[in-house]
């Protein structure tokens, strides 16, 4: 009785919802499991105890274990009252796998439109990973439309052989059962980069949309602008397993919504799925036809603000003694565009850095609301397309003393 393992679950079941008991204490179980693979063969508390300590019904706990027991953590004895955890091997050399949507060469090389922003993310985790003794592997899943038992067999195979997974969002499909039964793995940590699952059991590194936004209007407003225009995708409708905040109009927009002051006016332009060439070139002519134009550009992306450039030179404005540009990633080609592209950096080899990290901290703790998201503050970097704002730009709109988004 006294060698009885009683696990220390840190678990705040007033915040997971009551259709989520069950799952929560699961999981909770099974990280506390991973983390102490010494206990393999003892007997754990009795359902009735651990019941008791956590303040819910025997049945709940009973529940719990009889999905450990499905998922092989936990077996029970020949009489059915006593449960083991089932003896897990130390992993002396743990692997981290690394869930890319293509090949690595497909999704990292330079050559393609985000490779660089990817390469950074991986690069972050490699080196992370290697000062923490841990291996790293490149983990795909089978296609959508496999077989049940294909990719139930994957989700075994990234269980045996990963300590956690590190994903970069989802695929893109509008469904996809190897991915869901992926990220149902109870006890296998997983943190998502720059995008965010609805499930408990995921956590997310990447930036600060609202630390973005705070800089980029601190630092407009040293050089006087007041009219600043935002350049964003618009957001396309998506059937799929996670959010990406940068692609969300109100997520990125309500933050320079809050970060302006009174008499500072935030205008937008919708610009597609990185929807360059002609309309996108009226879009820009139009916004700077208005009575009172922007005097500054933030721009989603570097690739837009380069486009943006382009545009301005067509319609003869003069970057930065007309009109100011700000980008966002810091790609390599933003430092030798004429005039050298004033920009913020993604964090990305920290967000990678930071994801492994998070997931060693997961496996030994589990997951808790208060670590499940990480958010980073992306640097500014200052360059040549920011000036002071020409005279335009301290005119007042009569009757607008708010931030406010156009009609």
């Amino acid at each position: 009785m006294t060698d009885d393992i009683a696990p220390e679950l840190d678990l705040d079941l007033a915040a997971c919802g009551r259709n989520r008991t069950v799952e929560a204490i699961r999981d909770s179980l099974a990280a506390w499991l991973r983390a102490h693979p010494e206990c393999g063969g003892r007997r754990l508390t009795p359902v009735s105890r651990l019941a008791a300590r956590l303040g819910v019904a025997r049945q709940t706990v009973r529940k719990a274990y009889d999905l450990l027991e499905a998922d092989g953590m936990l077996r029970r004895d020949s009489n059915g009252n006593g449960w083991y955890p089932v003896p897990l091997p130390r992993q002396e050399n743990r692997c981290i796998g690394i869930l890319l949507p293509l090949s690595f060469l497909e999704y990292c090389s330079r050559d393609r439109r985000w490779g660089e922003r990817n390469l950074g993310f991986y690069s972050g985790i490699v080196t992370r990973a290697s000062e923490l003794g841990l291996a790293t592997r490149p983990f795909r899943l089978p296609p959508p439309e496999a077989p049940e038992e294909e990719a139930e067999q994957a989700a075994r195979e990234a269980e045996q052989s990963f300590s956690g997974l590190i994903l970069f969002g989802d695929r893109g499909y509008r469904n996809d059962p190897p991915l869901r039964r992926l990220l149902a793995l109870p006890g296998l940590p997983k943190v998502s980069l720059d995008s965010e699952f609805d499930l408990e059991g995921i956590g997310s590194v990447g930036f600060s949309t609202e630390a973005l936004a705070q800089s980029v209007m601190q630092y407009l407003r040293r050089f006087g602008h007041r009219n600043i225009c935002v350049i964003h995708p618009v957001t396309y409708p998506r059937e799929c397993s996670c959010t990406y905040p940068m692609l969300d109009r109100k997520q990125v927009l309500d933050p320079f919504c809050r970060a302006a002051l009174e008499g500072e006016r935030i205008l937008e332009i919708c610009s597609g799925r990185q929807e360059f060439g002609e309309i996108f070139h009226r879009k820009v002519a139009a916004m700077l036809r208005r009575p009172v134009p922007p005097t500054a550009f933030w721009c989603r992306s570097d690739l837009i603000a380069r486009e943006l450039l382009r545009v301005l030179r067509l319609e003869g404005i003069r970057v930065p003694h007309d009109v100011s540009v700000i980008g966002f990633d810091d790609i390599s080609e933003s430092a030798k565009e004429n005039p050298p592209l004033t920009t913020l950096r993604n964090p990305t080899f920290e967000a990678g850095y930071a994801a492994v990290d998070r997931l060693e901290l997961f496996r030994r703790e589990g997951i808790r609301p208060a670590t499940r998201t990480l958010r980073l503050a992306p640097p500014l970097i200052e360059r040549g397309s920011v000036d002071y704002a020409p005279s335009r730009g301290q005119i007042s709109v009569d009757g607008e003393s708010a931030p406010r988004l156009p009609e």
